[in-house]
């Protein structure tokens, strides 16, 4: 009859959905990592997919089946500046991964003080510790010593903005921080996150990246200034 045909129509589909979600829970732990709330997938692994497949790993995204053919003409294209915004996520093609990460709420600028204490900070939890050695407490991109006598105005953590620069730890003249994001190849949904450190005017770190030649420990220094950020999120 009809309506058993139409029962086992719906079975055979039934079926062949959970096959396709088995095989995309198989592809997601073989090439897809998460960072965060930032998740990488293989670039080129994910273009070999079936359809059905690619249209399934990013289903948690609601990527549109018309946002998934532009990622895959993208990557056929050899793109690494593909962007494509979903409702709650951004997709963006990198170099070697697609990267995905949730739409938030811009970082705001954020006052800290010289004194020892923790703040909260969209980034993670800042720790300022001082003293009269360099202990050299973590070996961490996202921890930096400053000799504290040199840092004569107030401290602010905000996102980077263009034409901020910096003078590079060992470089004679300063940088734009848009051209060491370039070098350090972060994709462009990830830009957003990058922090700078300011003593008054003067950039003192692109945080996670370099701190300023104009505020280093040297030979000279009496008092250590030293900031740790518990990072929880990908830069």
């Amino acid at each position: 009859s009809l309506e058993r045909t139409f029962l086992q129509t719906r079975k055979r589909l039934e079926a062949a959905t959970m096959l396709i979600r088995e095989e995309a829970i198989r592809r997601q732990e073989r090439y897809r990592k998460k960072v965060g709330d930032a998740v990488y997938i293989d670039k080129a692994a994910f273009a070999d997919l079936n359809i059905a497949v690619t249209e399934e790993l990013l289903r948690p995204f609601n990527c549109s089946m018309q946002q998934l053919e532009d990622l895959l003409e993208g990557i056929k294209q050899d793109s690494n500046s593909l962007m494509l915004e979903c409702p709650n996520h951004k997709i963006v093609l990198d170099r070697t991964s697609i990267v995905i990460t949730e739409i938030s709420a811009p970082i705001q600028p954020m006052n800290i003080s010289k004194e020892e204490g923790t703040w909260q900070h969209p980034l993670g939890i800042v720790h300022i510790y001082r003293s009269g050695t360099d202990e050299k407490m973590h070996r961490d991109k996202f921890a930096a010593t400053f000799d504290l006598d040199k840092l004569n105005g107030a401290l602010q953590i905000r996102k980077w903005e263009q034409g901020d620069r910096i003078r590079p730890l060992g470089m004679k003249g300063k940088k734009k921080v848009s051209d060491l994001m370039i070098d350090e190849k972060i994709p462009l949904n990830l830009k957003s996150r990058v922090c700078v450190l300011t003593c008054g005017d003067e950039l003192v770190w692109v945080v996670g990246s370099r701190i300023s030649d104009d505020f280093k420990v040297d030979s000279r220094t009496t008092s250590f200034l030293h900031i740790v950020i518990n990072h929880d999120q990908p830069i």
